[in-house]
């Protein structure tokens, strides 16, 4: 069966499936010259998903269909995705929320043979935004006194347009590559993701590392032990390749999550020597002195 321009009303999504009012099953496939188009559909497409904050999935990519290649995660409210397959390069990020209005205006786009061959998202190297100054506003100080970060970590902004405490995030190379913006007039969502780097925060020169979920968290442990944030409670391949760069790893979420606490420790203990921290309050909230007094029996093993 041949497709040309179809408009689809009313329609389904299916995990890479468009379901017809008429029960007619039509997988979609896009001309390439089409990328605004397949564009907006992957984002409506994730976003039909319902992913919950921290929940990453893994399924069949809905655009090239090969099995188990798409990775969608739900990062403080914002969405990334790409698919890993070679000949696939999709990826993008949106933090918009899906309505019926603008899923009823997708148009699908049918080709009648051979394989597509989808034009990417633009990978736009990460840009400063213009409204993060080095100017830190009261608020903002008091913020990083009171997650006990004060002195251990200078790289910091104040965004002056939407009144939150950035966090600097580089890679490896010490490039700036995201920031995580803690909001402080109590807006939503809480942490807001800048930029859609996949790696995690690192801090500190110990060969034992914590995994934790947020970067106040990172930081104020990294007097005793390098510090390492999730970014969010999702455990992704970019942190497995981090991670296992260490002698030792110890496992310590928040006590919230501590089922995906212990799932991750049995998964990384396979690749490095992994335990775990069962903590009954944040880190970051702890003095310096129970802090400190708790990681180090952690490294000792006690």
């Amino acid at each position: 069966m041949k497709y040309t321009h179809v408009q689809i009303k009313h329609l389904q999504i299916f995990h890479g499936t468009f379901v017809l009012d008429g029960g007619v099953l039509v997988r979609l496939q896009f001309f390439p010259h089409n990328s605004e188009l397949l564009a907006m559909y992957m984002k409506e497409y994730v976003e039909s998903l319902g992913l919950f904050d921290g929940e990453s999935r893994r399924m069949n990519c809905p655009s090239c269909g090969h099995k188990n290649t798409f990775s969608v995660t739900n990062n403080n409210g914002e969405l990334m995705w790409n698919c890993f397959h070679a000949d696939c390069t999709v990826r993008g990020r949106t933090d918009r929320r899906i309505t019926r209005d603008n899923v009823d205006n997708i148009v699908s786009i049918v080709t009648n043979n051979g394989r597509k061959k989808t034009t990417p998202c633009p990978d736009v190297p990460f840009e400063k935004p213009k409204c993060w100054s080095r100017q830190i506003s009261q608020k903002g100080l008091d913020y990083v006194d009171s997650v006990n970060t004060s002195g251990r970590y200078d790289d910091i902004y104040y965004d002056v347009r939407h009144k939150r405490l950035v966090y600097a995030i580089r890679d490896n190379d010490g490039r700036l590559v995201d920031g995580a913006g803690r909001t402080l007039i109590n807006a939503r969502p809480k942490w807001y993701r800048y930029g859609n780097y996949r790696g995690g925060f690192k801090i500190g020169t110990s060969d034992t590392v914590f995994v934790v979920e947020d970067i106040p968290s990172a930081i104020s442990i990294s007097d005793w032990a390098t510090g390492y944030a999730l970014l969010g409670t999702s455990l992704r391949d970019e942190h497995i390749a981090d991670l296992t760069k260490f002698k030792r790893v110890i496992v310590a979420l928040d006590n919230d999550a501590t089922d995906k606490a212990l799932t991750y420790m049995r998964s990384l203990n396979t690749l490095v020597p992994t335990g775990i921290l069962m903590l009954q309050k944040d880190l970051k909230s702890l003095g310096d002195n129970e802090r400190g007094s708790i990681i180090r029996s952690a490294m000792l093993g006690e």
